[in-house]
């Protein structure tokens, strides 16, 4: 049994090169005929780029936005996914301006707002209710951080009481 996305995706373009259709090829491993469909596709990706999928140092959300660049876009925007560790839907954004921007994509810039709309609301609303700016911070391994901005002792001891801290040295 496969191990990796692009063995897989191999054993499926062997079906399909036998004769089955891509639906049924899909279904005979138990994809969808769209999970199959994504899964060739990665097959159209540079060398480097699919040895990085296959070794999971390149998910497969990732590597399916780069198919379509010409390869040497490919390895530089998948080594800038790494370095940067860019998510998925910082990713779409950014090939929304590679589209628009013939220079190399590691040296365009990355102007997108990387968080999602409901993690900006998330932190309004927090820095709203707690009077001072508010930053959260998750990576991919789900640990995070919770950062309170405050510019003054003041405003820190105002946020500490919202937050009802009281100091019994008082």
């Amino acid at each position: 049994m496969p191990s990796n996305p692009i063995q897989e995706a191999r054993a499926l373009q062997q079906q399909v090169q036998q004769g089955l259709s891509v639906t049924r090829a899909g279904a005979s491993r138990g994809y969808s005929r769209t999970v199959a469909s994504h899964l060739l596709r990665l097959l159209r990706l540079e060398p480097t780029v699919q040895q990085w999928v296959a070794e999971r140092q390149l998910s497969v959300g990732h590597a399916k936005m780069l198919v379509g660049l010409e390869p040497k876009r490919q390895l530089h925007l998948a080594r800038r996914i790494g370095r940067e560790r860019l998510s998925v839907r910082q990713v779409e954004s950014l090939m929304g301006q590679i589209r628009r921007d013939p220079r190399d994509p590691a040296t365009i810039p990355f102007d997108a707002d990387p968080r999602g709309p409901d993690h900006v609301r998330f932190e309004a609303r927090l820095s709203e209710q707690l009077g001072v700016p508010v930053t959260v911070e998750y990576p991919r391994d789900g640990a995070g951080r919770l950062i309170l901005a405050f510019s003054d002792l003041e405003i820190l001891d105002g946020l500490l009481e919202r937050l009802g801290y009281c100091d019994d040295a008082d």
